[in-house]
């Protein structure tokens, strides 16, 4: 399982308890954040190991590329759309100039880079913030159902997800072995489930 973007580990630590013999690989950008990372499960806040790597995704990232049987990612928002981001898609395996106008700068592009991780048969968990409806959101989202790859959106109100206040979505993608354009989508709105 991999984290292409781990800050201290979090996502990491839960994975750790829920699936017990996963090997564990955390990246992110920022060196502190990987020593944390590092040093929390040193500590034992997960319930394995997990090897910690140090860099831009778009960087380290292809030594990783299509070798995860699963990825989470609770990535930090707004970044790909964040202005004078240089961000060098090409390292992951994506011609950004193929992709619908402005779809790497839409938290939606954190999909293709969890899908750049997976094995064919892999499965991806990212959290994103709701997105409105139109523009560059409708394109990235329409040219992911033509692939097939989405399997899942789980909506989650406001206060709901520990690490945010904001309203949330857990999307579900598959590697392209997966992938099937005829299957049918799951969703599911967390809000109206009475606990």
């Amino acid at each position: 399982v991999i984290d292409p973007a781990c800050g201290f580990g979090n996502v990491l630590a839960m994975c750790s308890t829920l699936f017990s013999g996963a090997r564990l690989t955390g990246m992110d950008i920022d060196e502190a954040n990987v020593e944390i990372a590092t040093h929390r499960f040193e500590m034992g806040h997960g319930r394995r190991t997990a090897q910690f790597v140090s860099g831009d995704l778009f960087e380290v990232g292809c030594g990783h590329l299509h070798r995860y049987d699963g990825a989470v990612l609770q990535p930090p928002w707004g970044l790909l759309r964040r202005q004078g981001a240089v961000l060098n898609w090409s390292s992951l395996g994506l011609d950004a100039s193929r992709l619908p106008k402005g779809s790497t700068r839409t938290d939606l592009g954190w999909l293709d880079v969890a899908r750049r991780f997976l094995a064919p048969e892999g499965r991806a968990a990212v959290l994103l913030p709701r997105l409105p409806g139109g523009g560059l959101h409708e394109q990235a989202i329409d040219r992911l159902l033509s692939l097939g790859v989405i399997e899942a959106v789980i909506a989650f109100p406001q206060n709901v997800v520990g690490s945010t206040s904001i309203a949330a979505n857990l999307v579900v993608v598959c590697g392209d072995g997966l992938a099937d354009a005829a299957a049918p989508i799951l969703f599911a709105d967390a809000g109206a489930l009475e606990l």
